[in-house]
């Protein structure tokens, strides 16, 4: 199952250090400057359900404006 996850943070460098430790919790991952959209930072990453567990976890924690949309693949 695919996970898409869109965060809003406003200040620069939190996005940076949640990128950081996104990237840190996934078992692959690249970031990219996504085109479509008005970003400035995007994870493709691969993560086992453990993994998504601490990544949720994480977003809650954190209390980040998160739009999580789900696909079959």
């Amino acid at each position: 199952m695919l996970h898409n996850y869109l965060f809003k943070i406003k200040d620069k460098r939190e996005r940076i250090k949640l990128a950081i430790e996104l990237r840190k919790i996934m078992i692959e991952s690249e970031t990219y400057i996504p085109g479509r959209r008005k970003a400035d930072i995007g994870i493709n990453g691969t993560v086992c359900e453990n993994k998504l567990k601490q990544i949720e976890a994480l977003i809650d924690r954190r209390g980040y404006d998160v739009k999580k949309r789900q696909s079959q693949n």
